[in-house]
């Protein structure tokens, strides 16, 4: 991907290029959506993960095919979410950060020129990046997601390995775990011990390329709200897989300083402990703070807990339905007052009454 070539203007006189639904490349732009939907489809009929890894390769010409597109045609966001679903196949995390990458810089170059077009506001124009995340149901990035390598190099370890092998350790029956074994299946202990032997740089590279999706897509999302408003394309799920997979890999490789990752800061009202010094050995530097004292700087710094409770109770209790109750509750946390109510209140008749009294109708207008 040669991202200076990507961001550079179609024409002089249409920076942003056509619409690639229309004219002389009207064909080619047809022939890559209906590939796009063979590919897809194929998926949906896999019998088995190896089944969908082994059909990756095909979405080569996918991705070679509109990034050509891009560079010569016009600047389109279907053909960007192409991009990004053929990159994380193809490259994993590294090719997602890239093609993340290339998002945020046509949208901060060409927005809001960028097609398909919505004469009538963003709901068209921001239609695959809203198909990316899902809205009522998982977006078609979610499960590649789950399936994406989170370190570049070894046997592949991707947050569904990690599911199974939490699953395989809690079997409490020892013959089925060990029939669990005996398909191939690895145990959390197992999965730690792979990773262990991978080394410091590709922990640390892992990590890297980790938070740099995260940061990446969180640019993303905020400079189209500030564009959109409560218009902007849903993002929660995206967003609450990028962390999970961060956390996972920084859980995994044991990398607690190395890697950019941002760290939760302690409020200044943390005590520490009224004691006398004590002679003790120099590397004992175990900071204790006050848990009934603590309180969040921020409304961010909260959610960054609960994301921490999340992969916690998922380490430590994967059939409790503890993970899984704070999973939605981090998902609430980014939707819109609108979205939230629609999630909750699935009546038409009573959230419309509800929008209709509280004023939320207005307030989305």
């Amino acid at each position: 991907m040669n991202m200076e070539r990507l961001q550079q203007p179609i024409s002089d006189d249409m920076p942003h290029g056509e619409d690639l639904r229309y004219g002389e490349l009207a064909g080619e732009f047809q022939t890559l959506k209906d590939l796009r939907n063979a590919l897809r489809n194929d998926e949906r009929q896999a019998l088995s993960i190896d089944d969908i890894y082994a059909g990756y390769p095909g979405w080569r010409t996918l991705y070679e095919r509109a990034i050509i597109l891009l560079e010569g045609g016009g600047k389109d966001l279907e053909v960007v979410a192409w991009v990004i679903e053929a990159a994380v196949r193809l490259e994993g995390y590294a090719g997602l950060a890239q093609s993340f990458d290339l998002l945020y810089q046509l949208l901060e170059r060409y927005w809001p020129n960028l097609y398909p077009k919505d004469e009538d506001g963003f709901e068209s124009t921001l239609f695959p990046l809203t198909g990316l995340n899902g809205v009522s149901s998982e977006g078609a990035l979610i499960m590649p997601l789950r399936m994406a390598p989170l370190f570049a190099q070894g046997q592949n370890i991707s947050l569904l390995d990690c599911i199974k092998a939490f699953e395989v350790s809690e079997t409490k029956d020892p013959q089925k775990k060990e029939a669990l074994k005996r398909k191939g299946l690895m145990d959390y202990e197992q999965l730690q011990s792979q990773v262990a032997q991978l080394g410091d740089d590709v922990h640390q590279a892992a990590v890297q390329t980790l938070q740099r999706c995260v940061d990446r897509f969180t640019q993303i999302d905020a400079f189209l709200y500030a564009q959109c408003g409560h218009e902007s394309p849903p993002s929660s799920q995206i967003k609450g897989l990028l962390q999970e997979a961060l956390d996972r890999a920084i859980h995994l490789s044991g990398v607690t300083g190395g890697g950019t990752t941002a760290e939760v800061p302690v409020a200044e009202d943390v005590a520490a402990p009224d004691v006398e010094p004590q002679d003790a050995p120099a590397s004992v530097t175990t900071p204790v703070f006050n848990l009934e004292r603590y309180r969040p700087a921020s409304r961010e710094e909260a959610f960054i807990l609960i994301r921490k409770l999340i992969v916690f109770f998922k380490e430590t209790e994967p059939h409790s339905p503890i993970a899984y109750n704070l999973e939605r509750i981090n998902r609430w946390g980014d939707l819109s007052l609108p979205e939230l109510i629609g999630e909750l209140i699935t009546d038409d008749s009573a959230r419309a009454n509800f929008n209709k009294i509280t004023g939320v109708e207005v307030i989305n207008k």
